[in-house]
Parts: structure tokens; sequence; C-alpha cells
């Protein structure tokens, strides 16, 4: 995380403990001013091209309004980290 937090890379991956590596991006990065709980996302493969999924982190307790602020993080997402240069929102 440090070295995302200072500016040489780009991404972590991990193949761990989601809550943990959330809670340590968290700790590191901070989050978006409005934003409680982070979302994970995952590009999957689709018919019309790659979609990115948000919180594919099956959260128990995930409201309304959690997911409405994870749509708008997923829109207001610079366009160079995402699949499609129009990203939309839907169910």
């Amino acid at each position: 995380m440090a070295v995302v937090a200072s500016g040489p890379a780009d991404a972590v991956v991990s193949a761990g403990d989601s809550g943990a590596i959330v809670t340590a991006a968290v700790r590191a990065l901070g989050r978006a001013p409005g934003v409680r709980k982070p979302a994970l996302a995952a590009v999957v493969p689709a018919a019309a091209g790659p979609v990115v999924l948000l919180d594919v982190g099956a959260s128990p307790d995930a409201s309304a309004s959690v997911l409405v602020r994870h749509a708008m993080l997923g829109i207001g997402t610079p366009p160079r980290c995402w699949v499609s240069r129009r990203p939309g929102w839907g169910c």
C-alpha cells in the first residue's frame, strides 16, 4: 500500500483476505469524501465486452444508499481506469 500511496505503483492485487486488504488500503490511502464503505471491484467478461462490477465483497449489510454510493463512485472513476470510455449504471 505504501508504494501505491507514494506513487510508483497504480494498484494492489491480493489473493488473501479481502477484509484485511481493504482495511490496509483505507488506512494507507484514506477514503473519498462522503464514502463510509469502500466497494470492491471486479472486471468480468460479457457478450458486449468486459464489465466492471462494484461491491463484489458480499457485504451482508449493504443498504440501498450504500449501493447507490458505490454506483456513483464507479461512474466517478477516471475514464483511464475503465474498460469502457462511457461507464453507466443500472440493474
